[in-house]
């Protein structure tokens, strides 16, 4: 694309200098014109090919050629540069499109199209007032034409000119006749003008010109529950009910009603019937669901109850990423860690896009004790990003988990080879091989290489000062002070962090620091309850550790009781 552009400037550019060469004396204007005639018609054939840098140079150039016969030139060229210059944001740009279009308007004020694009443009960029402006010229060229009187009256009530848009609503409504759609503006104008009552006469007028318009009594439902009116906008919801069962809308308006009334079946009955029915639009039903789960996941029955809402929305919209992942959250909110791995699943399968996706999905099957899940995890996710650092990293630890560590140093040394790794994943990486070398006991030297290295390449890796403070706390004839000046640094990054604590307070254990020993020991024990409650693991060894800290301590009783803590287990 790069070079595609380059050699188009150049030949714009070429072109450029061949116009800037020519005299008049060599084109007359009516060469200049069928030359201009020939770039604007092949712009249009280029645009039709989705090619819009040809295509918005050819306009340009069509332009150039021919600066008196501009008009549709003037006016496809003006589009594309209003459109170019708001989406990149370029001032400049933008407004030349708007002159253009503003120029081709001034001498076509009948063009329907045309005009109502420029006011559209305008009232986005904060131009009501000219928005206005077009629209009063276009409606003088088609009074009676219900589109531009709808949208001249959509303008007006834009730029608060309430009395003109009301107006401008009653005289399309003597044209189209009455519906929800124009009713519920004209009360919505009604509302604003602080005339409650009127609104709801004309709501009460459209129901009864037709009775039998379920979007009608919807309104109503509406505009009723929204003043207070619960046994009027009841009413309607029964008579909408019974003329058409299956519109989820109608269940979404009495589900707020039932929700007002604190009738509890009633609600979910709504909801449930709003998010299985065919009727409401997908995001409706999304937002809905996801307002029903925030009030509703915590109590004790909401997966009974949640569950089939889910499923209905997978049912219905298969290949939906946003759908399974909020499924994957609900389910991951209760620690139904398959269930959550199956939802996201799907949701990769369909946007593979994000390496976060499939770390979220290892650590759901790691959760759940599934090493073979993490595996598949990671190992798919490698094949949609074989640069992602943290996917070879989970890889190496289920490999380790699995007793397989030359496959773990094998993957780990992989990712090193990756170019565009940074100093940083560099640093994780030599802390993961120093960590793996002390499961397969590699030479002493070696761990000390690896440590060191990632501390060098990063010298706030806290996780690398407390792994390698530890490995040196147990480790025959480890180096005691250095293991405490890192520890001391790593609880500077993390003072709240159980497995800091307990480094540090196994450190001063090793030292002969009892008191300093016993305060961080008891920390780690006091923070993150959660984590510890949830590693048994890591819960074991801080027990442990507490257990001979208190005996050290002359405290035997309260050494048991950590020691008999870690036997329950």
């Amino acid at each position: 694309m790069k070079t595609l552009r380059f050699l188009l400037a150049l030949w714009v550019g070429l072109c450029g200098l061949a116009a800037v060469a020519a005299s008049p004396s060599t084109y007359d204007f009516e060469a200049r014109s069928r030359k201009s005639d020939y770039y604007f018609m092949e712009a249009l054939r280029q645009r039709a090919l989705d090619r819009e840098d040809l295509a918005l140079a050819m306009m340009n150039r069509a332009l150039e050629l021919n600066d008196v016969k501009t008009d549709d030139e003037a006016y496809e060229l003006g589009i594309r540069l209003m459109l170019l210059g708001r989406t990149t944001r370029d001032s400049l740009l933008y407004d030349r499109g708007v002159q253009l279009c503003e120029g081709y308007f001034d001498k076509h004020p009948s063009d329907m199209f045309a005009g109502d694009q420029l006011a559209q443009y305008h009232a986005a960029s904060g131009n009501v007032g000219r928005a206005v402006e077009i629209f009063d010229t276009l409606q003088s060229f088609y009074p009676t034409n219900a589109l531009i009187t709808a949208n001249h009256a959509d303008m007006l009530l834009r730029a608060q000119r309430l009395g003109e848009a009301i107006d401008l609503y009653r005289n399309l409504e003597k044209v189209v006749g009455r519906n929800p759609s124009l009713t519920q503006r004209i009360t919505n104008v009604m509302i604003w003008q602080g005339d409650t009552v009127g609104a709801l006469a004309e709501i009460d007028g459209l129901i009864a010109s037709q009775p039998r318009s379920v979007d009608a009594l919807q309104l109503g439902a509406a505009a009723a529950s929204q003043f207070g009116r619960l046994d009027q906008a009841l009413d309607y919801i029964d008579r909408a009910k019974e003329l058409d069962p299956t519109n989820g809308t109608t269940y979404y308006y009495a589900a707020n009603v039932y929700k007002l009334q604190g009738r509890t079946e009633d609600y979910e009955n709504a909801i449930r019937g709003a998010i299985t029915g065919d009727d409401l639009e997908r995001d409706a039903k999304v937002d809905l669901l996801r307002f029903y789960v925030e009030s509703e996941w915590q109590k004790d029955s909401a997966s009974a109850k949640i569950d089939p809402l889910f499923e209905s929305l997978a049912d219905q919209y298969t290949h939906d990423h946003e759908i399974r992942m909020l499924y994957m959250s609900y389910l991951a909110s209760q620690k139904r860690w398959l269930q959550a791995a199956e939802q996201l699943e799907m949701a990769v399968s369909v946007d593979p896009a994000d390496p976060k996706d499939f770390l979220m999905l290892a650590r759901f099957y790691g959760s759940a004790d599934d090493l073979n899940g993490v595996l598949n995890a990671t190992e798919t996710g490698l094949i949609h990003h074989p640069r992602s650092i943290e996917l070879y990293q989970m890889l190496a630890a289920v490999y380790s988990r699995k007793e397989n560590y030359r496959a773990a140093e094998e993957t780990l040394r992989r990712a090193l080879q990756i170019d565009s790794v940074g100093a940083a994943e560099r640093s994780d990486i030599y802390r993961d091989l120093a960590d793996l070398g002390q499961q397969t006991g590699a030479p002493r030297d070696s761990i000390i290489a690896g440590y060191e290295q990632a501390l060098e390449l990063n010298p706030e890796n806290d996780l690398a000062m407390n792994n390698y403070a530890y490995w040196l706390s147990v480790a025959e004839g480890g180096d005691l002070l250095r293991a405490k000046e890192l520890i001391a640094k790593a609880i500077m990054y993390e003072p709240a962090s159980p497995t800091y604590c307990d480094t540090y307070a196994w450190v001063a254990y090793r030292l002969g620091d009892l008191e300093t020993a016993k305060r961080y020991i008891d920390m780690a024990l006091t923070f993150d309850r959660t984590y510890l409650e949830n590693n048994h693991e890591a819960l074991d060894e801080t027990l442990g550790h507490a257990a001979d800290i208190y005996e050290a301590l002359g405290q035997l009783e309260k050494a048991n009781e950590f020691r008999q803590r870690i036997q329950k287990k």
